[in-house]
């Protein structure tokens, strides 16, 4: 199923020139089965969306599968670091935080920003500048034993459109370098792309079933030209593992759409 968002509200950065703006028809058709030969090979649900960098704001990304949004986890890390990263430039925290997804280097950033609003505000600023107009970085502790921040709830559709401007914003050049580096073990999915730039997140529901989730950047066909893509997979045996299982199989179909990328 193909879902089409409303268009994000305008900002004045960051600009694109973009090649193909979207797939074309027999792509789209293509993905599409792919996310539904997933789906029905491993039992859940799975979704993708992607887009290019948002200076032409008057194609919406575009979105396939039955998952749409859900917790952030580990994901929301990026837009706390770039957060951290005009403050203080990189750290050893937080290339802990983004290439090994250590929790308590992510914590020490979330601190750093200030009190648990003025680190919320400061992160969230980073998505507008990044073209997410929607998303409000959580705040407050919503699930004991997990950071606010995590559970913030996170579109992939406004997560892609994050992932395609990341090189576009202030700090965002520095934070998607250390996304390129992600450690072994953390590098399914996306990670299976050459050139990806990536972050993903993984967690448990309220029942122990886990959400496993990423988002970035892949390259382009032509040279320094890039395609923000956000996936996601819940399945239905609730496990971690049958989640990478699903990026990882999902990512093989993306790397046909790589002549659809831009620039800032």
């Amino acid at each position: 199923m193909v879902r089409k968002p409303n268009p994000t509200q305008s900002v004045p950065q960051p600009t694109a020139k973009t090649s193909r703006p979207s797939p074309e028809a027999s792509d789209s058709a293509e993905l599409e089965a792919a996310v539904r030969r997933v789906q029905s090979k491993y039992s859940g649900q799975l979704g993708v969306a992607l887009t290019n960098p948002r200076g032409d704001r008057s194609a919406s990304p575009a979105e396939y599968g039955s998952l749409s949004e859900g917790p952030a986890w580990s994901t929301a890390k990026v837009p706390v670091a770039i957060a951290a990263a005009k403050n203080s430039g990189v750290s050893a925290e937080m290339r802990s935080a983004i290439t090994a997804s250590d929790n308590a280097a992510a914590d020490s950033m979330w601190r750093a920003l200030g009190s648990p609003v003025q680190a919320g505000a400061a992160a969230t600023a980073v998505l507008r500048q990044g073209g997410d107009q929607e998303t409000t970085i959580e705040t407050e502790v919503t699930r004991p034993g997990f950071s606010s921040f995590g559970q913030t709830r996170w579109s992939l559709s406004n997560q892609a459109t994050f992932g395609a401007n990341l090189q576009c914003i202030a700090g965002g050049t520095a934070v998607s370098a250390l996304m390129g580096q992600i450690a072994a073990g953390q590098n399914y999915g996306l990670g299976s792309i050459p050139g990806a730039h990536f972050k993903g997140g993984w967690g448990p529901d309220e029942k122990g079933g886990y959400l496993t989730r990423q988002f970035g950047f892949i390259p382009g066909e032509k040279p320094g030209t890039f395609l923000g893509v956000a996936i996601a997979a819940k399945p239905s045996d609730g496990s971690y593992e049958t989640g990478q299982a699903m990026l990882t199989e999902l990512a093989k179909s993306l790397i046909k759409l790589r002549g659809f990328g831009g620039t800032c």
